[in-house]
């Protein structure tokens, strides 16, 4: 690896790690201001729905016709469908599954950009992994071998992209020096492989309505440290491991 490769791949490392801890912060906060909405608006939401459906029953049967259409987009009717309790357990679920799939996607191109920085830092090993992939010849002949290298580089993180997060991770370790599972730069903190499997698999099952199940805002902030910090940990193995500084890009 040149220098220049080194310098790029130091700054894009640091670039990665700022961003990991901004995304914490948003996705955080909004699961936090969410939680103190729930807890302070939910006698309110509860007093406001229960009036909105007193002036509806002190109205004639033919006020009521013209407000037949509006009901499907009615806020009040939907909610005085449904239990008050049950309503915010609902909110709440719906608020804390937004957060699971931001903060999946985020830490998702957080190891695609990571394993951009391994083709900078082992292009050698990346142009042997392709070595048997075969190029159509109207890009061939437009585009140089590097430029052609690299759309099969992106093409081969498209595919692990397919095949889930834990394939993501487990090509990007192939790179790392050492047992990285057990250590870590954080106190008490092991790679645990098996729960970013079981966090893959929850947020595709939630995202495509494959489960009912409950999640709560604190089971979401739990999920949400853990996959920050597995980030975090994972930008220091590949720093470690090409030896590269990180630094501010020069402006």
């Amino acid at each position: 690896m040149n220098e220049a490769n080194r310098i790029e791949a130091g700054t894009r490392a640091f670039e990665i790690l700022t961003e990991i801890l901004e995304e914490h912060e948003d996705v955080y906060v909004s699961l936090a201001c969410t939680g103190r909405l729930l807890a302070h608006g939910a006698t309110a939401v509860v007093s406001e729905v229960a009036k909105a459906i007193e002036d509806l029953r002190s109205k004639d049967p033919e006020e009521l016709i013209d407000l037949v259409d509006l009901l499907p987009s009615n806020a009040f009717v939907a909610l005085a469908r449904a239990e008050p309790s049950q309503v915010f357990v609902k909110v709440e679920r719906q608020m804390s599954i937004s957060a699971l799939i931001t903060a999946h996607a985020f830490f998702e191109s957080v190891i695609k950009d990571l394993l951009r920085i391994t083709i900078l830092c082992d292009r050698e090993r990346w142009l042997a992994d392709i070595s048997g992939k075969s190029l159509v010849f109207g890009e061939a002949a437009s585009k140089d071998l590097d430029a052609c290298a690299d759309d099969l580089f992106e093409k081969e993180l498209k595919k692990l992209s397919l095949a889930g997060m834990p394939g993501l991770v487990a090509k990007l370790l192939g790179f790392c020096k050492g047992n990285v599972t057990t250590k870590s730069i954080f106190n008490n903190y092991q790679l645990d492989l098996s729960r970013l499997k079981t966090l893959d698999q929850l947020r595709h099952n939630y995202a495509h309505r494959r489960t009912k199940a409950p999640y709560s805002m604190r089971e979401a902030e739990v999920d949400l440290r853990f996959l920050t910090i597995t980030a975090v940990h994972l930008v220091t193995c590949i720093m470690e491991a090409f030896g590269l500084k990180g630094q501010h890009r020069k402006t």
